[in-house]
C-alpha cells in the first residue's frame, strides 16, 4: 500500500465522521412535539434566540405580526387557528387544546434554519 492509497481511506473517514456529524445535528436539533402546548413551547424557544428585543410579556399576535413583516414563508391562516386555539387553551376558554400545530412547528423549523 503506497501513500496515495493512505490518504484515500483517510478522505473517506473524514467525509463518513462529517457526514454522520451533519445528519445527526440536523436530526438532533429537531424538536418534537405532541400536542399544541408543546408546539408553542417550541416555537418560544426559537423566537427567544431569532428576536431578542421582544419585550418581556410578549403576546402570540406580536410576535406573528413581527415575524410576517420578515416575510416568512408559512400558511398564516393555519398559524392563525393555531395561536387561536393555543390561546383558548391557555386561558382557560378550551380544555382539549387539540388543533393542527404543524404549522406552528413549522415556523420554529424556519426561524431555526435562518437564524
Amino acid at each position: 500500500m503506497d501513500w496515495t492509497d493512505s490518504l484515500l481511506g483517510a478522505n473517506a473517514a473524514i467525509y463518513l465522521v462529517l457526514s454522520y456529524q451533519l445528519i445527526h445535528g440536523r436530526m438532533a436539533r429537531t424538536r418534537r412535539a405532541e400536542n399544541l402546548r408543546e408546539a408553542f413551547g417550541v416555537l418560544g424557544e426559537e423566537v427567544k434566540k431569532w428576536v431578542p428585543s421582544l419585550p418581556p410579556g410578549y403576546t402570540w399576535r406580536e410576535v406573528a405580526a413581527e415575524l410576517r413583516r420578515k416575510g416568512l414563508k408559512i400558511d398564516w391562516a393555519s398559524f392563525s387557528k393555531s395561536m387561536d386555539a393555543y390561546e383558548a387553551l391557555r386561558y382557560g376558554d378550551s380544555e382539549s387544546g387539540v388543533a393542527d400545530y404543524r404549522e406552528v412547528l413549522r415556523l420554529a423549523r424556519e426561524l431555526r434554519r435562518i437564524r
